[in-house]
């Protein structure tokens, strides 16, 4: 887990990163139809006058040519110019006129790549139900024509549909059905995509560790394929992975090797962002002049190139350098002018960003009332952005990420036409040598992994019972003994009692309604432990409530809890097993975490229940979560319940659980 201020700051950098690894620019004075469409294709991303002035002299090629295909991809690369400069009408009618001549030529595969593009607008306009429809009869048509890369392209816009729409788990499918597709077509290009959008996935899940494999195997294919702007991207993200690993070192590594490729590919923007990520990790170091140096640099680059929406970035990221040198006046100035510059230029994230920092240094100065007022307008703007993020920043990227990945692959098919036929002559006749072998190797492989695998669950499970065995003997005896301590006690004081009477040396039974009502109370609060049977009479809210009114009576432990409306339309067995396992997290904070505070929240997250549990104390570790009899009973009940379990086990903050599952 980690701070929010850290992770947001990081986060943007991130974005910006990912944008810009998309550009290319290798400027070659050839006049070749390719040529010219080459470098039209990498000015759709910032050069309007450059776009349209080789639009026509391509054009006047096509028809030339008589060639309606290639007229068609040019009116593509006019619809990519206007949706990437946000007039999605404009590039909306673009795009229909690119769609009428590759029907009128009969390029069905110019004609499927062109409604991809459509259907991402359509997505933008919120009509998600209309952009599926379209991905799904596009792959339908793919298949048919074993078409593998319009295939991989509209698995993809799907994944990037439902993960828009909060559904990661569908997300999920379309992609790894996205990388067989690419992995059965040999499309190499298409695999590394489909690996960074894995990544990315599962990185914003907290699968970090998957989430770097993926990135790893994918920088290989880019840089074996010499996809040079994919493998900046790449780059970016190992680093950002390696920074919240606090590993440094490694993060300067791979963020040196994105600055180099860039300078290499000559394009200013994605020089910047690489100076912009050194700047950054060297403030983590807290090496402030090299940090200084690197946001210097990217300052002065962005401003050269007139890049205003990113030279508020570098202002600001200054300014946060100022600010931990204390140094309250310069931080205080830069913070207002990349405000400024952010206004001027629209970008909203910077604005959140400046107003961010100044609350800080008014905080940091002893201004509170300016430091409210800023950070007021702070949060406005944050939810008014967070409202939109998911949808039209992401969605914008990703939609510019697949369609520059489906220009270069058309790009590199026709140049490798030739070279792939006579692999693939060579691949059969290797396949016939190879197949016998490779089924035995992988029934040998696939058989030892299996029996391994069953030995390692059913050592789990042999563990499990006996752990579960022991506690079992363990709440006998903690039930033996409050019968005998508490009840049967109290039980033979009444007897004695009734028998003094009986015997007449006691006049009256004064006390025995009272003595027989706590005996009462007794068995019922040894009955509550065995099964909170309330849970059914007063709801799942009020359960815990009084468990935790009991907590923060007993132990001066301050308890807070929020429950939506939906919690408690769950059946009966589902809230027991929350409440069991929320009861676990109560007992655990008790006994071992020395915390002062614990907060129960259960909310509704898209069309799923999210359950988080957290307190202030010293966490655990590991291997408690591993081995921990209450950590395994946790386990098994979400495990009933079908639920997605996660907690922090490197937070010096406390420990937290997180708990979602359906409606």
């Amino acid at each position: 887990m980690f701070y929010i201020r850290y992770m947001n700051h990081n986060l943007f950098l991130f974005l910006y990163a990912f944008l810009f690894a998309l550009t290319n620019v290798f400027a070659q004075q050839v006049d070749s139809f390719d040529a010219i469409k080459k470098k039209i294709q990498v000015s759709t991303y910032y050069d309007s006058a450059q776009v349209f002035q080789l639009g026509e002299k391509a054009i006047e090629i096509a028809r030339k040519e008589n060639s309606l295909s290639k007229e068609a991809e040019i009116l593509q690369y006019y619809g990519n110019y206007f949706y990437f400069s946000q007039q999605k009408k404009v590039a909306k009618e673009w795009y229909k006129k690119a769609l009428q001549l590759a029907s009128k030529d009969k390029n069905r595969t110019l004609e499927n790549s062109t409604k991809i593009r459509m259907a991402f607008i359509i997505m933008d306009e919120g009509n998600d139900e209309l952009a599926e429809s379209l991905f799904k009869q596009i792959i339908n048509e793919s298949v048919k024509r074993n078409d593998f890369k319009n295939h991989v392209e509209a698995l993809n816009g799907l994944g990037l549909l439902y993960e828009s729409k909060g559904l990661e788990s569908q997300a999920l499918n379309y992609y790894l059905e996205g990388y067989k597709v690419a992995e059965k077509g040999h499309q190499k290009y298409y695999e590394a995509i489909i690996l960074n959008n894995l990544g990315l996935l599962h990185y914003r899940n907290g699968k970090t560790q998957k989430a770097l494999e993926e990135f790893q195997r994918a920088l290989s294919i880019a840089e074996q394929e010499k996809e040079y702007r994919l493998a900046i991207n790449l780059l970016i993200n190992i680093g950002l992975y390696y920074m919240n690993e606090k590993d440094s070192q490694k993060a300067l590594e791979h963020y040196k090797k994105s600055l180099s490729y860039a300078k290499t590919m000559g394009f200013p923007t994605a020089i910047g962002v690489a100076y912009l990520n050194l700047g950054s990790t060297y403030y983590n170091l807290k090496d402030y002049g090299n940090a200084l140096a690197y946001y210097d640099s990217a300052h002065v680059l962005f401003q050269n190139t007139q890049n205003f929406q990113f030279v508020s970035k570098a202002v600001l990221v200054k300014a946060r350098l100022f600010l931990a040198q204390k140094n309250f006046t310069q931080a205080e100035k830069l913070a207002k002018e990349g405000l400024s510059i952010a206004i001027e230029n629209k970008v909203n994230e910077d604005i959140s960003l400046a107003k961010s920092l100044l609350t800080d240094i008014y905080e940091e100065t002893g201004n509170f009332k300016q430091a409210f007022k800023e950070l007021k307008s702070y949060y406005e703007l944050k939810d008014s952005l967070d409202k939109l993020h998911n949808k039209e920043v992401m969605a914008e990227l990703e939609v510019r990420y697949d369609v520059e990945k489906k220009e270069n692959a058309l790009i590199k098919e026709k140049n490798r036409a030739t070279e792939l036929e006579k692999e693939n002559l060579k691949r059969q006749s290797r396949i016939r040598i190879i197949i016998g072998s490779s089924l035995f190797i992988i029934l040998l492989v696939g058989g030892t992994l299996y029996i391994r695998h069953v030995r390692i669950m059913r050592k789990q499970q042999q563990e499990f019972s006996s752990k579960l065995i022991e506690n079992i003997e363990k709440e006998r005896s903690r039930i033996s003994k409050d019968l005998h301590d508490d009840i049967g006690q109290s039980l033979s004081v009444v007897k004695s009692k009734v028998h003094l009477f009986n015997q007449g040396q006691i006049q009256n039974l004064d006390g025995l309604e009272e003595a027989i009502g706590e005996i009462i109370e007794q068995t019922r609060q040894i009955s509550k432990s065995l099964y909170p049977s309330y849970l059914e009479k007063i709801g799942l809210a009020r359960s815990v409530a009084s468990m935790l009114d009991k907590v923060q009576k007993d132990t001066n432990i301050e308890c807070s809890f929020e429950i939506c409306e939906e919690a408690e339309n769950l059946d009966l067995e589902r809230k027991t097993h929350i409440y069991r396992i929320l009861q676990e997290c109560v007992n655990n904070t008790l006994k071992h975490s020395g915390a002062t505070a614990l907060k129960i929240v259960i909310e509704k997250e898209n069309e799923l229940l999210k359950l988080t549990y957290q307190d202030n104390g010293k966490g655990i570790s590991k291997s408690d979560f591993t081995t921990g009899m209450g950590f395994m009973s946790i386990r098994e009940r979400v495990r009933i319940i079908n639920g997605i379990l996660s907690l922090n086990d490197k937070n010096d903050k406390g420990f937290k659980l997180t708990l979602k599952l359906e409606l």
